[in-house]
């Protein structure tokens, strides 16, 4: 008996464990963006005390929150030792940002949700959950173990100028409209407009056609707008009958409408004039607060419709796609996963919903109708993620791209290519920084082919004409010769900021006297000149040669000084004018170069060793299809001179003591595309969560002592 008393509080306790964690189930497929925080890791190495603990903490998250400084996070009841999601989804036309949080405590995440509004909120009670309306684009679920947030925004795409035109509008709603304009009207006093001396109170009628009101079926508009020049008001106005009252008699006759208003006009033309005023600045009142009502309506189902889904119904879960599963990993400290396609064309959507007529043709996009890693023409599309960990002494990102069928075979065409060990040479070790690019350019040209295809097939204006479209993009394949382009350019490509030095250079200024006239000053100022090498790959030397040649026969013309050197070429700049010297050209066994440096032509000219590279940055370049670094520390000495002010010098000599290196590489492993990037710090830090809380820390620290010793100076 004891021993079974044991196994069920076991499991009572495993399900409760499992439950807890198990918020995932809860993010659907078709969501097109997941984020995760893991409470575990993220307490682990940033506990709440020591989150509460930094001023920039209390000063501005607690106050986001409306939290009492005196509390506590603890106190909010958020668990957050549990893992917390976020996700993006489009519903109806609607953008939806979600947030799935763990409670410990109901109660005091009720008040933390009670201090967000202004108003005594008022909740109600669902099938297992509470849910209310925070304001018009916030709502909020709970139970008595889990809450969720939905930031819901829909962007109405009507204006009043589509409901003046007559554009996309039905005409219930158009005389829904002008009877709601016309009872509000009802309600304005009309105020004395005795404002002219009496001589000078004088009538004159201009009296210009009537507008005719436009029409649509049973709509109905009043405009009644005309020109009129002089007129004043008299100081008693007789009792005049208004035009709404005939109006609402006759209604469903345009022309007798215009009749009556006509004879209204004519003998009412002072009260006219103000009245037609006031009418339609009542009429855009009515419209514009019956599209806000739209707008709270869209975006109060939508949300309760996710809110319904999430406690009661059982949804197809992110969790079981494989697209998540593979490149997600459950132990990072944070990820994300992104479904690029499905984001993008719901993004854009979702931007052009709101232009009249949504002019590029993009349709609206339903996330119900999305297939999980498909567009919509069905060909598979690509996911990727991020999974961040906070090291001791180093922040490091792991990225990954899935795809399958045809995307992914793709990738592996685009990625097989290798950087070349003669661009490699080009880089040497104390530079700023580098970037090497190998990818295989032919393969990377067909993908544009598909590319197009796919895109305007989901054109709302083209996608009808498909079969037409694909033959003239086949055609197109026919005519360009995406062997030639991948002879002139094979995809190999080099860049390295070497080093950046201060110049002096002479400008222009203009000094004005008490006339405003103004006088020519020449001057001098101390600006950054960087000395960098472009290299790329070529299997075509004699029509690139032709090109490095071809600026000499027009130096004269184009007034520049261009010069052959033998062997290559050198475009001098007015040393007192340009932050450059000069910039040289070479085409040699199988490369171009552009670079300011005289050291990398020779390099390339002589066909010498080059730099002596260090092992791991020689394999970061050849072993990878993209290899970035970045020197910090050398970058920030470089640009010491533009930064030497008080408070600015202190900011980079303290992130000079505490950042390192920045590292990125990307190749081909697994049959995904995947990447490293990395960041190394220094300085007293117990790991690279700590040290950007560290950092936002001191800098503000730094930037608020500057400012008390300015104040203490102008005192």
């Amino acid at each position: 008996m004891k021993k079974f008393i044991l196994s069920l509080a076991v499991s009572i306790l495993s399900l409760t464990a499992l439950h807890a964690q198990n918020l995932l189930s809860k993010v659907p497929s078709n969501a097109s963006m997941v984020i995760k925080y893991s409470g575990e890791n993220f307490s682990k190495n940033l506990p709440l005390k020591k989150l509460e603990s930094y001023p920039f903490v209390k000063d501005n998250l607690f106050k986001m929150l409306k939290v009492d400084s005196l509390t506590t996070l603890e106190n909010t009841g958020i668990d957050l030792q549990q893992d917390i999601y976020q996700y993006i989804l489009s519903e109806d036309s609607t953008m939806n940002f979600v947030s799935l949080l763990q409670l410990k405590n109901s109660s005091q995440f009720l008040k933390l949700v009670d201090a967000q509004s202004v108003a005594e909120l008022k909740s109600e009670k669902k099938n297992g959950y509470e849910w209310v309306m925070v304001n018009a684009d916030t709502y909020i679920g709970w139970n008595n173990e889990w809450a969720i947030i939905v930031f819901s925004h829909y962007q109405n795409p009507y204006r009043y100028y589509d409901y003046y035109s007559g554009n996309d509008y039905d005409s219930d709603s158009a005389v829904t409209m002008v009877d709601s304009a016309t009872a509000m009207m009802d309600s304005i006093e009309r105020l004395p407009v005795d404002v002219a001396p009496k001589e000078e109170r004088k009538v004159e009628i201009n009296k210009a056609p009537v507008k005719k009101s436009k029409t649509t079926k049973a709509k109905t508009k009043i405009v009644g707008s005309q020109k009129r020049s002089g007129v004043t008001a008299k100081k008693q106005k007789p009792a005049i009958k208004k035009p709404e009252e005939k109006i609402e008699e006759i209604a469903s006759d345009t022309t007798t409408i215009n009749k009556a208003y006509d004879e209204e006009i004519s003998t009412n033309v002072e009260w006219t004039m103000t009245h037609d005023d006031s009418v339609r600045a009542a009429e855009r009142e009515v419209f514009e607060l019956e599209q806000k009502k739209i707008t709270t309506s869209r975006q109060k189902k939508v949300a309760g419709d996710i809110l319904e889904n999430s406690f009661n119904k059982p949804i197809s879960s992110i969790e079981n796609e494989i697209s998540y599963k593979k490149i997600i990993d459950p132990s990072a400290h944070l990820s994300a996963w992104f479904n690029y396609q499905d984001l993008m064309q719901q993004y854009w959507s979702y931007f052009y919903s709101g232009l009249r007529g949504n002019p590029f043709g993009y349709n609206n996009y339903n996330a119900n109708n999305a297939v999980s890693a498909k567009n919509k023409t069905g060909s598979p599309g690509v996911t990727s993620s991020m999974n961040v960990y906070f090291d001791k002494d180093k922040m490091r990102i792991e990225q990954k791209a899935y795809a399958e069928g045809e995307m992914a075979n793709l990738s592996k065409d685009i990625f097989n290519s290798k950087q070349s060990a003669d661009l490699a040479k080009l880089v040497n070790p104390d530079n700023i920084g580098y970037l090497s690019a190998s990818i295989n350019s032919e393969a990377m040209s067909k993908y544009y082919y598909k590319w197009i295809k796919q895109y305007l097939a989901n054109n709302a204006y083209v996608g009808e004409y498909a079969d037409l479209v694909d033959v003239y993009v086949d055609l197109l394949e026919i005519i360009i010769d995406e062997k030639a382009i991948s002879d002139l350019v094979p995809g190999n490509y080099l860049f390295v900021l070497h080093d950046m030095k201060t110049k002096e250079v002479a400008y222009t200024d203009y000094v004005y006297d008490d006339n405003f006239k103004s006088t020519e000053v020449k001057k001098t100022k101390q600006e950054l000149s960087p000395n960098f090498t472009f290299a790329m790959e070529t299997r075509n030397d004699a029509f690139m040669k032709k090109v490095a040649a071809l600026p000499l026969k027009y130096t004269k013309k184009g007034n520049y000084n261009y010069q052959d050197r033998g062997g290559y070429y050198e475009l001098i700049f007015d040393s007192g004018k340009n932050v450059l010297g000069s910039l040289y050209f070479i085409v040699k066994d199988g490369k171009v170069i552009v670079t300011t440096s005289k050291k990398s032509i020779d390099i390339a000219l002589n066909n010498i060793a080059g730099y002596n590279l260090d092992d791991e940055t020689k394999k970061s370049i050849l072993k990878n299809n993209y290899s970035f670094k970045l020197n910090t520390k050398r970058l920030i000495q470089q640009l010491g001179p533009e930064i030497n002010s008080g408070v600015n010098k202190q900011i980079s000599n303290y992130l000079m003591e505490n950042i390192g290196d920045f590292k990125m590489e990307s190749s081909l492993k697994d049959d995904m595309i995947q990447g490293t990037t990395t960041m190394a710090i220094t300085g007293n830090h117990t790991n690279s969560l700590e040290f950007f809380f560290n950092i936002i820390d001191n800098i503000n620290a730094i930037i608020k002592k500057d400012k008390e010793e300015r104040e203490q100076k102008l005192n």
